[in-house]
């Protein structure tokens, strides 16, 4: 699907839409919506859905409606999958309050964030904020409990699953689901040696749940979940977008409990300061600039972190399709971590080590591995192929939580 014939503009649209936070945030932009013809209008709601952003943009533009008088084709079958969706996600929170009812009843402490609590409490308004799991965060001694009273409410990993191994292999999560929702059930936050070593950074960062109508558990600080967003969203090769308008979000309705100074010092202590200054510049770049994430930024940002948001802008962010593997790679390595992680990373996708290829292949090493590994990664480059490496090697993937945008 090509881009509408418009292509700076239906971006822009969309990203209003989902950083709206009043009406008269459209002030100005009645040019721009008249502009969009009907690909425009159809890449807007395409990208709504695929980035599960559905219940921001539809609201966003109804907003647009009632400031600026102009006829929005989409906004009645946005409203329709925006209503539909909020009785999946009814579904989902009922679920959810079963699961944390039974983990709180164990005497097991967990933290609920991202999607369910984030819908909940930040956002304020279910139908908005769109998720199809449940993300749970354990004590590595607590996550084997946890599993086994999940899979007594019903349920059930993809895969047979032993829990110690997972957390020896050095995964982060393991993923469970009954109809009705997926719970990601974590013991760490990411597969990053410091997370792994230092969860109790973490922890020190989360605390009990304010409101009687809460879920049970632990909630993260404002501080720690922008910390947590920019992580998300820098990782992942800032393919997902649904963690930038969630830090923009959090960043304004959470303002004024946000301590930037704290936020930093928890950065640094996690190594992630530049990617909270890279993704609060992005919010600033790409959705709306507000006080609340204009403090959060450093005075003078390096280098790396310029050339990023002059590469990142509205048409390399939001698209139609996703970047080819090769270009998000790369993205990821440019611009989605510390230098020294980047460096690392790049000489371990230039000369991968023994371990980095029994990983890569799924068995014990044998010589063979390096011709086949620079060979499936150079036709991977030159055939622009959007396959991954296991799919390449005639490997199943591996077992890990899945990565979904309505997922998180």
């Amino acid at each position: 699907m090509k881009d509408g014939s418009a292509p700076d503009q239906w971006q822009s649209v969309f990203l209003r839409a989902c950083a709206a936070l009043s009406p008269s945030d459209w002030a100005g932009r009645e040019d721009a919506i008249r502009r969009l013809d009907g690909t425009g209008w159809k890449n807007i709601s395409s990208a709504a859905e695929r980035y599960g952003l559905t219940g921001l943009v539809s609201r966003g533009l109804d907003w647009a409606h009632q400031e600026l008088g102009v006829s929005i084709p989409v906004r009645e079958s946005l409203a329709r999958f925006r209503q539909g969706q909020l009785l999946q996600l009814l579904a989902r929170r009922s679920a959810a309050r079963e699961v944390t009812n039974v983990l709180a009843a164990r005497k097991i402490d967990f933290v609920v964030y991202k999607g369910v609590a984030l819908a909940d409490e930040v956002y304020g308004d279910l139908s908005l904020r769109a998720y199809g799991d449940c993300d749970i965060l354990v004590r590595p001694d607590d996550a084997d409990a946890a599993f086994n009273a999940l899979c007594e409410l019903g349920f059930a990993p993809s895969a047979s699953t032993n829990v110690a191994q997972q957390i020896a292999n050095r995964t982060a999560a393991i993923a469970v689901k009954r109809p009705e929702l997926s719970v990601d059930l974590h013991w760490t936050l990411s597969a990053d040696d410091l997370f792994m070593k230092d969860t109790d950074i973490i922890w020190a960062h989360c605390t009990p749940p304010e409101g009687a109508n809460a879920l049970p558990g632990r909630r993260m600080s404002p501080e720690l979940m922008l910390v947590n967003l920019a992580e998300h969203f820098c990782r992942h090769s800032f393919i997902e977008l649904k963690p930038l308008v969630d830090f923009h979000i959090v960043a304004v309705k959470c303002g004024p409990r946000v301590d930037p100074d704290r936020l930093h010092r928890l950065a640094r202590s996690l190594r992630l300061d530049s990617m909270v200054d890279l993704t609060a510049r992005l919010s600033e770049n790409l959705l709306l600039p507000h006080p609340m994430t204009g403090r959060l930024k450093h005075d003078r940002p390096g280098i790396r972190t310029r050339v990023a948001c002059a590469v990142l802008t509205e048409r390399a962010i939001v698209r139609t399709r996703d970047p080819l593997p090769t270009e998000s790679r790369l993205r990821r390595l440019a611009f989605g971590g510390s230098v020294s992680a980047t460096l690392r990373a790049f000489r371990t996708m230039l000369l991968p080590r023994v371990r980095d290829l029994e990983g890569r292949f799924q068995r014990p090493f044998d010589l063979r591995m390096y011709p086949q590994y620079y060979a499936i990664q150079m036709r991977r480059v030159l055939t622009r192929s959007r396959n991954s490496f296991d799919r390449h090697a005639g490997l199943a993937p591996a077992s890990s939580p899945p990565s979904r945008r309505d997922g998180e």
